[in-house]
Parts: structure tokens; C-alpha cells; sequence
């Protein structure tokens, strides 16, 4: 598997431990709870796979046309499919762009160019991962305090995704991007096949909650900073993206999330 690197070329912060021989003593070690994970969501994983294969050529053709449209031709990273299925999720973390694919890519891609940023979540130290992971990880161990919880425990409960299945350096071009990704309902699929219960979309800038679905979504509420939807039994929010929020706003985020779980459990009792 080659290199990953971040959408300017450059390696996120601690990203640079993951590719020497440390990292590779981990994939070692940790093998078989890598297959572990895999086989546990092996079917959602081959159904949203399929998915992407059904949808993707033609999505990346119109995204590819798009580009005739400037005056400078935008730049694409991607496409880059779902990070991770825990194999029993109760949350699934979306993300606004795809993050670690570095550079234009066909599909089906290459199994051997699959990138590793996603392993990076398997770290247990903060100080190995890059910012948004760092934060996402606080976020779950601030959801799943059990003290019996292991860290591999934990990521049995959550998934990872990004709504734009692309990265462009250009504002304009990443909107057109994303509204090809809501358009071909990748994101809606993921959160249908993951059916964790509760979904978390950092996408508050592009506004993806309310182009769900076709708007079949009950609203729970619109605050300021947070919305949320319930989708038959799942419940769905949306908010800014956390990486320069501050931890102020993080609390408020964890405290959001764990109201939901326990709206939940409620329902479901």
C-alpha cells in the first residue's frame, strides 16, 4: 500500500510516525484484530462496496467533465470510499471531505492503493494521530467510559465516513463535488447499510442533513450550532466541522451525542 498523504502534500501532524518501521510493527502485532474487525462487518462492507462499483465511473466521469467549467483546471483528490465499520456500531462519525487519498484516481481502484489513513484511528495515543482523529477519539472515549472497554472494544461501536467522497483545493469545485455525492446517495446508503443508531454529520457548511432522504426525515430540533433528525429508529445530526472548534463546543458536542443515545434507549425500551 502506498504513502498517504494530506490533500496539500504535506503530513499531518504525527502522520510521519506512521509510515517507518514503528507502523509497520503495528500492522504486525495487530493483524489478526485488523481481520477481527473486518470479518465482523464484512457483509455491510462488500454492500457498500458493490455500491460505489455500481455508481462511482459515472460519478467520476460527470465529476471530471465539471472541470471544463474553469478557467483553471481544479485539482481532485479521491475517490476514497468508507473509513471503518465497527462490528456492532452505535455511532457513525461522518466527515465533510474524504482526507488521505493523495491524488486523481479511476475506479475500481487498485487494491494496493488503498490508503492507510484510516489505521491511523487504531492508534491508542493521541499523540500519533492527526487533529481530527485525535478529536474524534477523545469524543468516543468521552461516549464509552466502561472501564472494561478496551480501546478495540470501542471501535467495535463506531464508523467512519466522509459525505464527499473527494477533495478539491478549489471552494467552488468541492461544492459541485459534493452535490455529485448526494446526488449518486452514497452517504445515504452508508448510513442505511452501517444502521448505526445514531449519526453524526460534520457537514454543517454544505448543509447535507435536509438533502437526505428526500427530506422523509422527522426534525427533532435546529439550534444554533446543532440539528437533528430522526430517520426511522436512527437519529441524525448535524454540525460544524470539530477541528478548530473549541473545546467549549466539543463538550456541547459530546453532551448532544449522549442525549441522543439516551433518547434512544428510551424509544427502544
Amino acid at each position: 500500500m502506498r504513502h498517504s498523504q494530506t490533500h496539500s502534500g504535506r503530513a499531518a501532524k504525527g502522520e510521519s510516525k506512521l509510515w517507518d518501521t514503528e507502523f509497520k510493527k503495528h500492522l504486525n502485532r495487530n493483524n489478526e484484530k485488523f481481520l477481527e474487525h473486518f470479518r465482523g462487518s464484512r457483509n455491510k462492507y462488500i454492500e457498500i462496496w458493490d455500491y460505489y462499483n455500481k455508481h462511482l465511473p459515472a460519478c467520476i466521469k460527470e465529476c471530471t467533465e465539471a472541470r471544463a467549467g474553469y478557467s483553471e483546471k481544479p485539482d481532485r483528490d479521491g475517490p476514497q470510499g468508507i473509513y471503518w465499520i465497527g462490528k456492532d456500531p452505535e455511532i457513525l462519525f461522518v466527515g465533510r471531505d474524504h482526507f488521505g487519498w493523495h491524488g486523481d484516481a479511476g475506479w475500481p481502484n487498485d487494491i494496493d492503493s488503498i490508503c492507510f489513513s484510516p489505521l491511523q484511528f487504531s492508534f491508542n495515543t493521541i499523540e500519533s494521530m492527526g487533529t481530527y482523529w485525535a478529536i474524534i477519539k477523545d469524543v468516543i472515549d468521552s461516549l464509552f467510559t466502561d472501564k472494561a472497554y478496551s480501546w478495540n472494544d470501542k471501535l467495535e461501536k463506531v464508523a467512519f465516513s466522509n459525505a464527499c467522497k473527494c477533495l478539491s483545493g478549489n471552494s467552488s469545485y468541492q461544492r459541485n463535488l459534493h452535490a455529485n455525492c448526494l446526488k449518486h446517495e452514497y452517504l445515504a446508503k452508508e448510513i442505511l447499510t452501517v444502521n448505526a443508531k445514531i449519526t453524526v454529520l460534520f457537514t454543517k457548511r454544505y448543509e447535507v442533513l435536509d438533502k437526505l432522504f428526500d427530506s422523509e426525515n422527522v426534525v427533532l430540533y435546529n439550534r444554533e450550532e446543532f440539528s437533528a433528525r430522526r430517520h426511522g429508529s436512527q437519529i441524525i445530526i448535524e454540525c460544524a466541522h470539530p477541528g478548530r472548534q473549541s473545546n467549549e463546543w466539543r463538550k456541547k458536542l459530546i453532551k448532544t451525542i449522549k442525549e441522543a443515545m439516551q433518547e434512544n434507549r428510551q424509544v427502544s425500551a
